[in-house]
């Protein structure tokens, strides 16, 4: 009787509470690596941050293109107006008369003659001087808004081309993060599944024992026989508390992938091999 006291003492004591510690384990297991998925998504939230805000510089810098290069056909118009301006100036200038008095000598005609021409090449000379004047500032216009409008068109380049990579990355980081977390995590539950089977088995054998230690323990025969068809006629026990709790996982974040934006080609990038790379769960790949 000792021997089968000490027995069921072991029972309670030792064999039920590994089988409860295993199926704590799994349960465990089971919650890393559904959160772990999770993590995915949380990681998603910090970039979604990050690509948002070089979203918004690249968004700011082409708007200011934009405007420059707006500014730029007016100033080129401008141009265009002083060059047509001047061209027209030449065009209509002519001296007074090219044909000198017969007499040539300082005789009346001869000096209307030459203060006549004297006035127009002063005025020709002071009008030409202001024409090309302005057409001089506005070539110099002209190519200091060119300098500008290619200055910031390689800031817009360089912003877009830094924008489109953080949503490669971001994209290629997350859809890799939950591929393999998907992949571990339903690993990990066919696994959990399995033991869990073995274990509710294991339960139900032990289950099984403990009721023939009471038939054992029994004080008499009678009791021993009511013990032992008791025994004969339980059924299963199905416990709850070996039951796996499934973690609900989210839904592949559709939604935050599409808010990163999609950058097509309006710039042509280079794809440097750091660009390329996508980080996982477990390190990066290149």
């Amino acid at each position: 009787r000792e021997i089968v006291e000490r027995l069921n003492a072991t029972f309670f004591n030792e064999t039920l509470p590994q089988l409860q510690e295993r199926h704590q384990n799994d349960q465990r297991l089971l919650d890393v690596h559904a959160s772990s998925i999770r993590q995915c998504d949380a990681d998603l939230a910090t970039a979604q941050s990050s690509v948002a805000g070089v979203s918004g510089e690249q968004s700011a810098l082409k708007a200011s293109h934009s405007r420059c290069e707006a500014e730029k056909t007016n100033v080129t118009s401008e141009k265009e107006a002083k060059q047509a301006s001047l061209t027209a100036f030449l065009s209509a200038a002519a001296a007074p008369s090219n044909v000198m008095p017969a007499q040539r000598g300082p005789t009346p005609e001869m000096d209307a003659f030459l203060a006549s021409n004297l006035e127009f090449y002063a005025s020709f000379k002071t009008s030409f001087a202001a024409e090309k004047a302005a057409l001089t500032a506005a070539a110099a216009s002209l190519s200091n808004k060119t300098v500008e409008c290619s200055e910031g068109k390689v800031s817009f380049d360089a912003k877009f081309c830094e924008w489109k990579i953080e949503v490669q990355g971001a994209t290629a980081t997350y859809s890799t993060c939950r591929s393999e977390g998907a992949t571990l995590y339903q690993a990990t539950l066919n696994t959990a599944r399995s033991n869990a089977g073995g274990r509710k088995a294991d339960y139900g054998a032990l289950m099984k024992v403990q009721c023939f230690l009471k038939v054992l323990l029994a004080w008499d025969s009678a009791m021993a026989t009511s013990k032992l068809e008791e025994c004969s006629n339980e059924a299963v026990t199905n416990p709850s508390s070996l039951d796996l709790t499934e973690p609900s996982l989210p839904a592949y974040n559709e939604t935050s992938i599409s808010s990163l934006g999609s950058p097509g080609s309006e710039v042509q990038c280079e794809t440097s091999n750091n660009a390329a790379t996508s980080a996982s769960i477990y390190g990066t790949y290149g």
